[in-house]
């Protein structure tokens, strides 16, 4: 029992490699320079692993039947997806992937396109990758060469994941303070039931109470997604695999920029009110 654990364990590992590979050539190749993919700083891609486990036990018994094979395939890994993008989202408070611009796409974290490719994947998978490469390497491996490679992937994992997650945490924090700053406003500026002259009095000391919150909130997302790939920066590297991340914290500076906005034309409206 504890041997079969051991291989799943190092299938994730592997496969979690092998996703990596093949997606930073792909997107190095449309890019047109080398990307390094992934949340972790090594080479390892864990939402591959996770797929390639859940295929190996989920599809495995449906081997006879391919089209059943990419059904489920599509279905099981859309699942992952969905739940790596929402779980993701609420430890970090922020969208890591965002498909909203594709077409048949549920909540932006699983799209048809993408789902087509999982079920493509998924037959490949069954049918050709893991019985010519990971059961021929891997199966018949003396459990001692198992524990031996996975032990030594998992310390190699646990810090890597660990630096990983603290700056992680340092997006969920930037965009925490954001969603904060935007909250404040927006409850001092829903207050009423005063006079035009009180309304606009606040609403001045309004602006002027979060106009430096609002310059430095910009000044500190601009530096902190400022690429510098002179520097081995782990932030760097999740900007420009992840985009969404930038894009993200930049709609939340212009909702808290819309907002001022109409702060300052009521404001304007309430002085010409007064004459």
């Amino acid at each position: 029992m504890l041997e079969k654990i051991a291989l799943i364990a190092i299938y994730f590992f592997f496969y979690s490699a092998l996703g990596w590979l093949v997606e930073s050539i792909y997107c190095s190749i449309a890019a047109g320079k080398i990307i390094n993919r992934g949340f972790l700083t090594g080479p390892i891609c864990p939402i591959y692993g996770t797929g390639a486990v859940v295929m190996t036990l989920v599809l495995a018994p449906l081997k006879e039947y391919p089209i059943l094979v990419f059904i489920v395939g599509l279905v099981v890994c859309d699942i992952v997806e969905f739940a790596t993008s929402y779980i993701m989202e609420k430890l970090f408070h922020a969208r890591w992937w965002d498909y909203s611009n594709k077409w048949l796409n549920i909540q932006g974290r699983i799209c048809f396109r993408h789902s087509m490719y999982w079920g493509i994947a998924s037959v490949l998978f069954i049918y050709f990758v893991h019985p010519n490469i990971g059961e021929k390497i891997f199966s018949d491996m003396p459990a001692k060469y198992l524990y031996i490679i996975l032990a030594v992937i998992l310390v190699i994992f646990a810090f890597d994941l660990a630096n990983a997650v603290r700056k992680a945490m340092d997006i969920k924090a930037m965009m925490d303070k954001l969603k904060k700053l935007r909250d404040n406003i927006t409850a001092k500026y829903e207050e009423s039931s005063e006079s035009a002259a009180k309304r606009r009095e606040r609403l001045k000391q309004l602006i002027s109470e979060y106009n430096d919150q609002i310059t430095e909130n910009i000044n500190s997302i601009t530096n902190y997604f400022k690429r510098d790939h002179a520097k081995d920066d782990k932030h760097n590297r999740m900007v420009d695999n992840y985009p969404n991340l930038e894009s993200g914290s930049k709609k939340q500076l212009d909702k808290i920029n819309s907002l001022i906005d109409e702060i300052k034309r009521l404001i304007f409206e309430d002085d010409s009110e007064m004459y």
